[in-house]
């Protein structure tokens, strides 16, 4: 369907770890997860 995102992607910005991931919409029309990663959360101004 033309309408239906080819790409996603997601995080959750918790209050010690921020996770990520990235999906993407195959040729067969399936989603596939293709990468994810965390890193601490950082709450103080770098």
């Amino acid at each position: 369907m033309p309408n239906e995102p080819k790409t996603i992607l997601a995080t959750d910005c918790g209050s010690t770890t921020t996770k990520a991931i990235l999906i993407e919409r195959q040729d067969s029309g399936e989603y596939r997860l293709v990468v994810r990663g965390e890193a601490p959360t950082t709450v103080e101004a770098p």
